[in-house]
């Protein structure tokens, strides 16, 4: 989804050539690293990877702000799932768009989302769990991939980053929080 996500960011942020990729200290992400760095490429937008060490955010948006990013595409793992508080409140203070995987973290405000919802993945989750405690072998459930994707957008951040979102963005929105 990388590619649509920054697409989606360059269209809410046209200004915004230099994007920071917010990263958890963990290799399993060198995967979504590589892939926003070819649709970054593709977009002709730079991409500067930012690592969030021992859970210090606020060093993290201390080099997002010396890469002079201008947006955060916050990479999607269960750590900035759990501590978004702190780099919601980090982009607010440091006026930064950000762009998120889920659009629970748009309504608490993050500016964008673009994926699908977490709280479906959890209920898929459980309903695997569910089959297997009813005996069901691992080896004979098929693997499930989302197929719903949705375009969040939270305009009060956007206003207190100073941002104006285009009409034909809000538009083609799934849903705008106030």
């Amino acid at each position: 989804l990388a590619a649509k996500k920054l697409e989606l960011l360059k269209e809410a942020v046209p200004r915004a050539k230099r994007i920071a990729f917010l990263s958890p200290d963990d290799p399993a992400m060198q995967g979504q690293i590589a892939e926003a760095r070819r649709a970054a490429a593709a977009l002709g937008q730079e991409l500067a990877v930012v690592t969030v060490r021992g859970g210090d955010h606020a060093g993290a948006f201390a080099a997002i702000a010396a890469e002079r990013a201008q947006a955060v595409y916050v990479g999607a793992h269960t750590s900035l799932v759990t501590d978004r508080q702190a780099v919601i409140q980090l982009a607010l203070r440091h006026n930064l768009p950000t762009m998120w995987e889920w659009p629970e973290q748009v309504r608490d405000g993050g500016l964008m989302a673009y994926g699908t919802s977490l709280t479906g993945l959890y209920e898929r989750i459980a309903d695997y769990i569910d089959r297997v405690f009813k005996g069901m072998r691992i080896a004979d459930m098929p693997i499930e991939q989302p197929t719903t994707f949705g375009l969040v957008l939270n305009r009060g951040t956007a206003r207190a980053i100073g941002l104006e979102l285009p009409r034909a963005l809000l538009l083609r929105a799934d849903e705008v929080v106030e």
